[in-house]
């Protein structure tokens, strides 16, 4: 997000995803979280501040913006947090991109 808060969304993980303030572990379903914020995924503890470095670094690298465009689905890029990217799980068990080609089997 431009104001550098990230939107976190947890659909129906296995392990959760939490938030992590002042000592208190709250699970998140869908929440704006600040780069002060920790979050937990399942046992694993990361600052939302490194995860939004993480993602600027990597889009840099690749040169790309960071919201997909998935033919036939509306474009997201001017509210990426109206229309969620949709995830699922290919046969050869690697995530993807609903619509898009697995980078792992090619499916």
């Amino acid at each position: 997000m431009p104001d550098g808060k990230l939107f976190l969304i947890d659909c129906r993980s296995q392990n959760g995803t939490s938030l992590v303030s002042g000592g208190k572990v709250q699970p998140v379903r869908q929440e704006f979280l600040s780069p002060t914020d920790n979050v937990q995924f399942g046992d694993a503890i990361i600052s939302v501040k490194e995860i939004l470095e993480g993602i600027k670094l990597k889009f840099q690298a690749l040169n790309v913006h960071p919201v997909p465009v998935i033919p036939g689905e509306p474009d997201q890029s001017a509210k990426p947090w109206v229309h969620g990217t949709r995830l699922i799980r290919c046969s050869c068990g690697a995530v993807k991109m609903k619509g898009v080609k697995c980078k792992e089997c090619g499916r």
